[in-house]
């Protein structure tokens, strides 16, 4: 808990705060959105994949539900005062809540960490390198073509027809073209000619 602690500590939320102020409507508040963008940033963190995890990782740690910012519904009968149960929302609303975040809050709240970093690291974002050799190593490894010899053959021959000498080729011609190889200027009628074949 203390290293998500000190995680969360690296965002600036008061642009959440900032923006739930402006896009709430009156009556009563639910859950602050920054509570949702931290569960949602541990479900990352701890690789759960579904929704149903991350709230069964929250019911067994209450004291991670009050530093998220969840609204408590207090129950003196339980250990810590509050019922976990009924504080943490349920599996629907988590999900919904992860459909309509809104993009341009999401973007702000990165744009504003990243310039944070910047400030801490000098030269940070300003020259960036990629080495892929290990790309075109796994390719190579994964690829079953790969291993194959002469796979790409200059030597190969791109005809769709083997090349027959003398009288043998022109049998394995068409009968069509074999006919407008002789010389005939005109075509019969009833003679249809399709795909260099006779019909």
């Amino acid at each position: 808990m203390q290293a998500y602690r000190a995680f969360f500590a690296l965002l600036d939320w008061t642009l959440v705060d900032d923006w739930q102020t402006q896009h709430s409507k009156r009556g009563r508040h639910g859950h602050p959105v920054s509570a949702y963008l931290k569960a949602f940033l541990i479900r990352i963190c701890e690789g759960m994949i579904y929704t149903t995890q991350l709230r069964r990782f929250l019911l067994k740690l209450p004291l991670l539900v009050i530093d998220l910012g969840f609204q408590l519904v207090l129950d003196p009968r339980t250990p810590y005062g509050f019922d976990v149960e009924q504080s943490v929302p349920c599996d629907y609303w988590l999900r919904q809540q992860l459909r309509t975040l809104d993009q341009g809050l999401l973007q702000a709240l990165l744009h504003a960490t990243v310039a944070a970093l910047q400030e801490e690291i000098p030269g940070l974002g300003e020259i960036v390198a990629f080495d892929v050799k290990h790309i075109y190593a796994w390719v190579r490894e994964n690829n079953p073509r790969e291993h194959i010899k002469d796979r790409i053959s200059q030597r190969a021959s791109t005809q769709g027809r083997p090349r027959l000498p003398g009288r043998r080729q022109a049998e394995y011609q068409p009968g069509a073209a074999r006919w407008l190889q002789e010389g005939n200027q005109g075509v019969p009628v009833g003679l249809r000619l399709w795909r260099g074949g006779c019909h």
